[in-house]
């Protein structure tokens, strides 16, 4: 139940033909988890790197790209210091917080970091956020995959109304071999 009430004023800037639905409690409370979430620089340093990363991230790996994007320098630059500023206050506080939000997996046993599956949604609200793509470079969002599907699915029809049947069906099924073997699925 929501306790905010609209005012005049507010109800007139909406316009009658596009009246704004009402967040629910949940809905409210998931941004308000989101948004505290990424107000921290690091947070966001943290989503970015792992946005690029193909497998789980070491914890020191991560520090030290923190730390030299952080006091904008190379690695090899880093002295120990500004290295263990930023693993101590990624190790106690930052991870944590972020593993309790979903948006990653720490496992302080091994030192690891990976994205959820849930990560994609505080994406919408990073500016610049990377687009994650593949070790290839090739976006690996679902609208890439349906797009792909879609051309392959018109290039087989068009080759089997030309009567090349057998030899569309051989390149479709090479060329989606060769896609899944290049764009993993997560």
């Amino acid at each position: 139940m929501s306790t905010k009430q609209k005012t005049p004023a507010a109800e007139g800037e909406q316009g009658a033909s596009s009246p704004q639905t009402p967040l629910t409690l949940t809905e409210d409370a998931s941004l308000d988890t989101t948004f505290d979430l990424l107000k921290n620089r690091r947070r966001r340093l943290v989503l970015r790197h792992l946005a690029t990363a193909s497998q789980p991230v070491s914890l020191s790996d991560l520090a030290e790209h923190i730390a030299a994007a952080e006091n904008g320098i190379e690695r090899d630059q880093l002295s120990s210091q500004q290295r263990k500023r930023v693993y101590i206050s990624l190790y106690q506080s930052h991870l944590p917080k972020m593993d309790e939000a979903g948006a990653i997996q720490f496992d302080q046993d091994r030192g690891t970091i990976s994205l959820t599956d849930t990560a994609d949604s505080f994406y919408e609200y990073l500016d610049g956020a990377p687009d994650r793509t593949s070790s290839h470079g090739v976006p690996m969002s679902k609208e890439w995959r349906l797009a792909v599907a879609l051309v392959t699915g018109a290039a087989y029809a068009a080759a089997a109304f030309s009567g090349l049947t057998v030899l569309a069906s051989g390149a479709v099924f090479l060329f989606l071999c060769w896609f899944v073997v290049r764009n993993p699925f997560s």
